[in-house]
């Protein structure tokens, strides 16, 4: 179990490094994609002149902004949840449907990384009509973000492993108890 949790720590540990590197490139995307559609908008409401090449750059900025930001997400577990049936269950079904639920993603992360590739692969005979480049280029982050949500599935599914072999939370089920608890406390405090 030692060596479960030492390989637990040290994938936790890569992910948050490579999922906080993301969240850079991620945030400068956005930024530039805004840029691009408030100039578009300008141009065409000024000028009625809409250059073709921002519209193009948002929404291949708009991919990258969305590939790379997923595992951050998923590993800080902030995607959208309906916990509705969750918070009526006692703490071990509650940890065994999560678990299951992370099986379930796995699956539908493996099926979309080979599709990402397959996806990623065909940019090599495109070329972006406005902006000139190999859509390869463009594509090259699905199967970057696939593969790293996949390593931060397998982080979960050996932090679920640790858990209920030990009881003790490491990598992303500490950051789960923590977010359970955070609601559960806000909750509380709503109710009063």
């Amino acid at each position: 179990m030692k060596k479960l949790k030492d390989i637990a720590l040290a994938l936790d540990k890569f992910t948050d490094r490579v999922c906080a590197l993301f969240l850079i490139i991620g945030k400068v995307a956005l930024a530039i994609m805004t840029i691009a559609i408030v100039y578009q908008v300008f141009m065409r409401y000024l000028f009625r002149l809409a250059p073709p090449w921002s519209e193009e750059l948002a929404r291949s900025l708009m991919v990258w902004m969305t590939f790379l930001l997923a595992p951050y997400l998923y590993k800080h577990n902030l995607f959208v949840n309906l916990d509705i049936i969750l918070d009526k269950l006692s703490g071990f079904w509650v940890n065994l449907i999560r678990f299951t639920h992370i099986i379930l993603e796995m699956i539908v992360i493996v099926v979309l990384l080979f599709l990402s590739w397959k996806f990623m692969l065909n940019g090599l005979y495109s070329v972006s009509a406005s902006l000139g480049i190999k859509m390869i280029y463009i594509f090259t982050v699905l199967p970057i973000g696939c593969g790293m949500l996949l390593l931060v599935g397998i982080e979960k599914i050996i932090d679920y492993i640790i858990f209920f072999s030990t009881g003790e939370a490491v990598g992303t089920q500490k950051l789960l108890h923590l977010s359970y608890q955070t609601a559960q406390s806000t909750s509380e405090e709503g109710a009063k």
